[in-house]
Parts: C-alpha cells; sequence; structure tokens
C-alpha cells in the first residue's frame, strides 16, 4: 500500500468528482470496503421526494438511532438532509426508517454561538460541502466559518464534539419538541407535540422526552400507540456556565425543567471551553433508560474517535465480506454504499433487553425491531440479511412474533406500530423463508399459527372498505379481500378493493411460502392445500386473448389493463407468478415463445438496462466461503 493512501483515503461524493480526506484517526480499523462507503449516494434530487431517500448518517448497522446533519424538517416525502441545501440546523438522531415513512420522538442537538436561537429558521449556519466529511462512522462540518461539528454513533447513543474558534457565548440547545407534519407530503397538516426538558447543572445534562409521531393518522385504530415518546439524556463533558429552556423563540433563562410545545433546553459554555463533547442517549422507555443506555455504550471520558472506531469496527465486519477484484473506483463505491445501505432496516428498538411496544402501549422483555418496509424487502433483501446477518434473524423474526401477540396481526410496514402501507402479508414469507433456509432460534408454532391467520382470517368489515394506500381511520388492512371473493374464486375483486391484482398476486405467492413452511414442520395437508392456492390462483388473472394478467370484478369481468395495479403495471405484474414460471411459460405459448416475450418487455424499455461489468466478487457470509460468483448465490453454506 502506498505511503499516501496509508494517511489518508479519498473519498469521493456521489458525482464523483470532488475529492475528500479523512482523518486517518478516523479510518481505523483498516477496511478498504469501508473505506469505498459514500453516504451522500441516494441523496440528490430536484426536489426532495425524488431523491433516493437515503442520509449521510453516521451510526453501526441496524442502529435504533441514527445521527445526521439536519438540513431541513424532515417529514414524509422528505428526510433531514438534501445534498442541495446550503445550511445546517442542527443534529438530528433520527428515528424516520425511510423517505416515504414518518419521523418518531427524534432528539435534535443544536451547537451555536452568541444569541441563543431555538427557531429551526433562525439558527442555520451555512457550511462549506468542499470541507464536509461523509462516512459510515463518522461526519465533520464547518458551520459558519466558527464552529467544527464532529459527529460519531452507537446504536442508542450519539456522540457530538464542538470545537467553537473565535466565538462568544459558546451554546448547545436540545430541541425536545417542534411543529410536526402529520401524513403525507402536506407540511401545513401539522401538530405541537407536547415534550419535556429537565436540566441538571450539576449532573451537566440537559435530558427530555418528545412524543412526535407523524404515522399516527394512519396507524390502525386498535393500537394507537397513546403512550409513545422518544426520551433523551444528553451529557456534557464541560461545566454549563448557565442554562435555561426556549419556547417557541422564548427564551427563559436559568429555568430547569418546563413541559410545552415548541421546546427546548440550552447550556452555554465559558469561552476558555473551546471543544464540547456532548452523548446523547436514546430511548423509547425512559429518560432513565435513555442514561443507562449511555452509560452502557460511550461510557464518561470516551474519545469521538474510541466512539468512530467501534462503529466503523462494526461495520467492517460485515462489509469486509465481500472483496472485488478488477472493479474501478466508481464501481467499488456504488456496490459498497449499496452494501451499507442494506443493513440499515429494520433497526433493533430493544434496550437492555426491553422494549416499548405501541400495539399495547407497554413495555416488554425480549428483542424489538421496527423499520419493517416488508413489501419492499421480501423479494431480496431479506434474503440478503439471511446470508450477511443470520444472527440478526432469530431476534427479528421473533419482534414479528411479539408484535402478532401484542397486535394481532404480523407486521407489514411497521414504523412503532403498523401502519397498513403496501399490499400482501409477506411476513408470511419471510419467516417461511428462514425455516426452509435453517434458521431457528424462535417459537416455530405461534409462527405457524400467526402465518395461518394471515392467511386465513379477514380483516375487519372486509367488505366494506378499499383499503385505499395509506388510508386513514381504519384498522388492520392484512390480506383485504380474503372473505368477499378470494376464497372462493381465487382473486380479489377490483370493484371492492384497491391494488386487486398484486393484492391477488402477493396473496398466492404467500400462500406457496406457508406450503413450504408446513412442509418443513411435516403438515402435509397444510401443504397441499396452500401449494395448490399459490400455484393455481395467480391464473385466474391470466387474460387468454390478451396474453397479460388482468384485474377481475367480483362477478368475474375484467377491469381493464390497467387497473388494480401496485407500483407496477400489465408487463411487471405478469411475470410475478415467480412460484410457478412452467406454467406460466405454457400459458405463454411454451418456453421459446415465453423467452421472445422476456425479450419483449426488456428491449420495450420496460426495465432499465445498463452495460454490464464482471469484476471479480468473492462472498465471506461468516457462514462459509463461495470463491465463484456463478456458484455463491446457491452454494454458500
Amino acid at each position: 500500500m502506498m505511503l499516501a493512501t496509508q494517511l489518508a483515503c479519498v473519498f469521493l461524493t456521489s458525482t464523483f468528482s470532488e475529492a475528500k480526506v479523512i482523518p486517518f484517526t478516523f479510518r481505523e480499523p483498516v477496511s478498504d470496503a469501508v473505506d469505498h462507503v459514500n453516504p451522500l449516494i441516494g441523496n440528490g434530487g430536484v426536489i426532495p421526494s425524488h431523491t433516493g431517500g437515503m442520509i449521510p448518517s453516521t451510526a453501526p448497522p441496524f442502529a435504533m438511532t441514527r445521527w445526521v446533519a439536519q438540513t431541513r424538517q424532515n417529514y414524509v416525502s422528505v428526510p433531514p438532509y438534501i445534498l442541495n441545501d446550503t445550511s445546517i440546523h442542527g443534529f438530528q438522531g433520527t428515528h424516520q426508517p425511510a423517505i416515504w415513512m414518518g419521523e418518531s420522538g427524534p432528539a435534535i442537538v443544536v451547537p451555536g454561538a452568541g444569541t441563543i436561537r431555538p427557531v429551526f429558521e433562525d439558527r442555520g449556519m451555512a457550511f462549506d460541502k468542499a470541507k464536509e466529511i461523509t462516512t459510515a462512522s463518522y461526519y465533520s462540518v464547518e458551520l459558519g466559518g466558527q464552529i467544527l461539528a464532529e459527529q460519531s454513533a452507537t446504536s442508542r447513543v450519539g456522540h457530538l464534539r464542538f470545537t467553537f474558534t473565535n466565538t462568544s457565548t459558546p451554546f448547545v440547545l436540545l430541541e425536545a419538541t417542534r411543529s410536526s407534519v402529520i401524513g403525507h407530503s402536506d407540511p401545513t397538516n401539522t401538530t405541537l407535540p407536547v415534550g419535556t426538558i429537565n436540566i441538571d447543572p450539576h449532573k451537566r445534562e440537559i435530558t427530555g422526552s418528545n412524543p412526535e409521531r407523524q404515522d399516527w393518522i394512519i396507524g390502525p385504530l386498535s393500537t394507537p400507540a397513546k403512550n409513545f415518546k422518544g426520551y433523551f439524556c444528553a451529557r456534557f463533558d464541560r461545566p454549563f456556565a448557565s442554562w435555561g429552556t426556549a419556547t417557541n423563540g422564548t427564551i427563559h433563562r436559568g429555568e430547569t425543567q418546563r413541559t410545552g410545545t415548541q421546546l427546548s433546553g440550552f447550556a452555554t459554555f465559558s469561552q476558555d471551553e473551546s471543544v464540547v463533547n456532548v452523548r446523547v442517549g436514546v430511548s423509547f422507555i425512559s429518560v432513565d433508560q435513555a442514561r443507562r443506555n449511555l452509560d452502557a455504550e460511550i461510557r464518561d471520558g470516551t474519545t469521538l474517535e474510541a466512539t468512530a472506531r467501534r462503529t466503523r469496527a462494526a461495520w467492517a465486519e460485515k462489509l469486509d465480506r465481500i472483496q472485488i477484484e478488477g472493479a474501478t473506483e466508481k464501481q467499488k463505491n456504488i456496490f459498497y454504499t449499496a452494501f451499507f445501505h442494506t443493513l440499515q432496516y429494520p433497526y433493533e428498538t430493544s434496550e437492555e433487553g426491553r422494549y416499548y411496544s405501541g400495539f399495547d402501549d407497554t413495555i416488554h422483555n425480549g428483542p424489538s425491531y421496527n423499520g419493517y418496509s416488508i413489501w419492499d424487502t421480501y423479494r431480496a433483501e431479506w434474503a440478503w440479511l439471511i446470508l450477511f446477518a443470520p444472527e440478526r434473524m432469530p431476534g427479528m423474526i421473533t419482534s414479528m412474533l411479539n408484535d402478532y401477540v401484542e397486535g394481532g396481526w404480523l407486521p407489514k410496514w411497521k414504523n412503532i406500530v403498523e401502519t397498513n402501507i403496501m399490499v400482501g402479508t409477506h411476513a408470511d414469507s419471510q419467516i417461511a423463508e428462514a425455516v426452509v433456509k435453517g434458521i431457528r432460534g424462535f417459537d416455530m408454532d405461534l409462527a405457524y399459527q400467526a402465518v395461518l391467520k394471515d392467511a386465513l382470517v379477514p380483516p375487519v368489515n372486509d367488505g366494506n372498505i378499499s383499503y385505499g394506500d395509506r388510508q386513514e381511520n381504519v384498522d388492520y388492512e392484512v390480506r383485504a379481500g380474503l372473505s368477499t371473493v378470494y376464497a372462493d374464486k381465487g382473486w380479489v375483486a377490483n370493484d371492492i378493493h384497491s391494488e386487486a391484482g398484486s393484492r391477488t398476486l402477493d396473496y398466492a405467492y404467500d400462500d406457496y411460502a406457508i406450503s413450504r413452511f408446513a412442509e418443513v414442520t411435516n403438515k402435509s395437508s397444510d401443504a397441499e392445500f396452500f401449494r395448490n392456492r399459490g400455484l393455481e390462483n395467480p391464473f385466474v388473472l391470466f387474460n387468454s386473448e390478451t396474453g397479460f394478467m388482468e384485474s377481475r370484478n367480483a362477478n368475474g369481468s375484467w377491469a381493464g389493463p390497467d387497473a388494480g395495479w401496485t407500483e407496477g403495471d400489465k408487463w411487471i405484474y405478469t411475470f410475478d407468478v415467480v412460484q410457478n414460471v412452467p406454467k406460466l411459460a405454457a400459458k405463454r405459448g411454451g418456453n421459446a415463445s415465453f423467452v421472445s416475450f422476456l425479450d419483449q418487455h426488456f428491449d420495450g424499455g420496460k426495465a432499465i438496462t445498463s452495460t454490464p461489468v464482471n469484476p471479480r466478487i468473492t462472498f465471506h457470509t461468516g457462514r462459509g466461503a463461495c470463491e465463484d460468483t456463478a456458484t455463491c448465490p446457491t452454494n454458500c453454506s
């Protein structure tokens, strides 16, 4: 290795054009894979909702809280950091699991100097993007030419270090609550959550709570999570010179506690204190638990370098399992950043073996995860996690079963509680896939009971609710249409339920998955029943006159080629019978005709194609190694 690369790593931005230098002390342990992670990839876009939804956060894999520079107020379709923004308004411990979901109980840390500025619009500080450093485990930026802000994080604790230069009255503010945007993409639809702030100058702590939950409006009526809060405990390494609270921009100097809306607490420091470290423990259980998380994960006296080293090591342990030979730097940036993104969700929410459940509003013992986007992840992401995070599988599945016990159903898109987003009950598929691939360590009997309920029990008022995307004031959606037409005829009726064609095909795939679960557990009659439903039901939608899948109405009439699809069209969904491709090929006139049909699909611009590249990839899953890219997906032990 050349001396230059021993001293500093060249890091490329999302445009692969501007070189950034990562300090050597934040490049330990050595990992070429981690060096090629660029957290800015997937963040650009003309408008926020046109980004890839990624943020340049620092946290370990599957972290409960990710810390990110805050360039704008986040809500559904808007992340807290946007690449083209020019000012930073604080550093946010975020629980927004994806751009299309809402925030829950964030903690926000704001450095400043001089006048206390608690209002978001007033506290923005310009920053130089040329000096901004973004990595998986360390972030730094210069604010207004006066403050060097650096951050790293463990799963439940953010570690921030602020170096003040030529400033008067340096301060750090903790924002507990803000005006919260509710629902989907309408910044005028707001509420004012009521939070708390407590300041203890003797302990050098600012603690608080924040009940903000932007997705409450689409949660099932039976599980309102009324007592949900995000709690935080911020501990400083310097004594407070003064302190106070702020509500809606009004400063209350000397005050140590307050309950209210648009609420913050702050501490100022002596001008002699040019460097201030603050560690922020976060919890969904209590302030005391946030304090315990802080003490457990980043003890007093821990340097930022040590925190970042620990987090980088966690990423290296995962990312170093895949090594690429012959790839360009750009290709390595793309690949390892994508790998990095696959290990963000679902994120852990258990704390010292306990967790808050929004389904029954109480504290339980056991593992818990949040941020399940199962319609998006059951096809490939889940299989990837089985390969590269098998140690997480028992806890992730047990978390799903906890949701089932406490809320009545397996999750679909869990964000504190269920949100009913997307169609199908693909937790059935995920659990079945784990079972078939040998994952154990969870309650198999309970898991089978849960998937059977998905497959056989319709939602409340099934025949009277369409279950449109993000429909409000309804209960669990699960397999909408199960009681109206599907059980007898095999399809979901387009004139009763939204996205009926997609639901029909998704239900069939999940039925097939359950049949595989039943086979493994020697339930032969169940296996036959669900296998028949899974293999045959898709073809009730096959319109032999057009050669495409097509949604049907309750009376059996065709609904039209463009009706009933979820994020796709008749082309995409006609191929969505992966459990019975031979029958689909036969329906399309045989193998040769089917191949021609596939070519037509791709050549007709129905999917994105690119020039193939062939770097050699070596996989190390932790359960054996594969040295050949052609055999690895099937032969990894």
